[in-house]
């Protein structure tokens, strides 16, 4: 099937607006969680959201999550010990008051284990702390088969549309390639540099580094950007321009 990749990524990011909008307009969140690259561009946007509708911003927490070793296949036994995010999240935990409603925003749901492995660990630091369990977990992502597993009565799976066979981290192709182009010119193509990363760049955003299996967020590549793509913060600010237009139109 041939499609329009900057049609299907426009869609896509109209729609997950729109869910967030959604969401945020009939409840209350206390918590914006993301975990990965995809997931704290997700994040970004989804407060773009807040600020437009003016609603006020909630506790941000993103996690350098690595699903699987790099390099390695995908499957059980090459997948990373989320219990590594322990410590993060439980510092995190002791800087709050209660959990409330939780927003989980990634582009892609998988098989749910960045989403699940977070809310997992959130409800034990809670539990560490004496607080009360999350009332809601919610997840916002493209529905790739997923489905919550008994027993988490309190997460709400609230997909903003199905997966395209073949097609991954879709919804960033809504980036125009007047803002590409300066950073494939310096990068090179997706091969060196993953396309949904540039989208992180723009946002002026870190990624996740495996950094000797300590997974970290780093700004190595926004400092290398700033140094050698040409008015890399104008190219920033005009995006950034662009994207709110693009939010505004999907919100109202």
């Amino acid at each position: 099937m041939r499609i329009d990749l900057g049609e299907e990524g426009k869609t896509r990011l109209y729609n997950y607006c729109r869910q967030i909008k959604e969401i945020i307009c009939s409840d209350n969140i206390d918590h914006l969680v993301s975990g990965g690259n995809s997931g704290i561009a997700m994040s970004e946007i989804a407060l773009m959201v807040f600020d437009l509708l003016d609603k006020p911003r909630p506790k941000l927490l993103n996690v350098p999550f690595f699903r699987y070793l790099p390099g390695m296949l995908e499957i059980e036994e090459n997948r990373f010990d989320y219990s590594y995010y322990s410590g993060q999240i439980q510092a995190y935990v002791a800087t709050i008051e209660k959990a409330g409603k939780v927003l989980f925003v990634d582009d892609e749901i998988c098989q749910g284990n960045t989403a699940l492995g977070i809310f997992t660990l959130l409800e034990q630091a809670l539990t560490e702390k004496r607080l009360k369990s999350i009332e809601t977990y919610y997840i916002v992502a493209e529905d790739q088969g997923f489905n919550i597993p008994t027993g988490y009565d309190n997460i709400i799976f609230m997909p903003f549309t199905k997966e395209i066979a073949g097609y991954n981290n879709l919804i960033f192709a809504f980036i125009s390639s007047e803002y590409e182009r300066p950073l494939i010119k310096y990068f090179g193509d997706d091969e060196q540099l993953a396309f949904h990363l540039r989208a992180n760049l723009l946002l002026n955003l870190p990624v996740k580094e495996y950094n000797s299996g300590s997974p970290v967020f780093t700004d190595k590549l926004l400092v290398e950007a700033n140094d050698n793509v040409p008015n890399f913060l104008l190219l920033q600010k005009a995006f950034l321009e662009y994207l709110r237009v693009e939010i505004s139109n999907a919100i109202t």
